[in-house]
């Protein structure tokens, strides 16, 4: 438990080191020169900011990301904030338990806690606050970011099971995350935040490493 405790500190303590802001505030489609489409420009070339639909505000290019991958976005972030476990349940992958006792050594109960510890000292101070979460990249080619370790895990968890858990994942994307957050009044940026995006059983579901 105290090592599972060191790495995610570390790795939290590291994430919210970085401290500037976010470049995505367009709230509509950037005009066009006549002579380009949509379809020819790259990610990112068209974003817009989203307030009202999502848990959290978003920003992203609509060209590539869907609603449902957006809200399992806003829906995860949302409940770490808030120390929702229920929704922080319901956001990751349905086997996120397995793959926590196995490879980090820690049930779900002790990460639920350890987040709780972190993110909220003095429950009754609200000292954590989400501005904006901007979606920076969408790639279905995950592999760069670890994702055949990840499903090499997956595969092993299936155990004694008749079919893989592999078997009901029908997409993978990693998703790059420019993460707005104020903290006791002071804003800073969580940039490069890398979370994997898992269609499973008809459901985006979200898995970190």
């Amino acid at each position: 438990m105290l090592k599972a405790k060191k790495i995610l500190s570390l790795i939290l303590a590291a994430s919210l080191a970085a401290a500037a802001f976010s470049g995505c505030t367009k709230e509509k489609e950037e005009k066009l020169p006549d002579r380009i489409t949509a379809e020819d420009m790259p990610y990112g070339a068209i974003t817009i900011t989203n307030k009202n639909d999502y848990r959290i505000p978003v920003c992203y290019d609509e060209r590539f990301v869907e609603e449902d991958q957006l809200r399992a976005v806003a829906d995860y972030l949302y409940a770490v904030q808030k120390m929702d476990m229920e929704l922080l349940t319901a956001t990751l992958f349905p086997h996120y338990d397995e793959y926590t006792e196995r490879f980090l050594a820690l049930d779900l109960e002790e990460f639920n806690d350890f987040l709780r510890a972190y993110f909220v000292p003095d429950p009754k101070k609200d000292r954590y606050k989400l501005i904006l979460a901007e979606f920076t990249a969408l790639d279905d080619n995950a592999e760069h970011y670890g994702s055949d370790i990840l499903l090499s895990q997956f595969d092993a968890l299936s155990g004694d099971r008749k079919t893989s858990i592999l078997d009901d994942i029908t997409k993978l994307y990693a998703a790059t995350l420019d993460v707005t957050v104020e903290t006791d009044g002071v804003k800073s940026v969580v940039r490069d935040l890398i979370v994997f995006l898992i269609e499973y059983d008809g459901k985006y579901y979200i898995m970190t490493m």
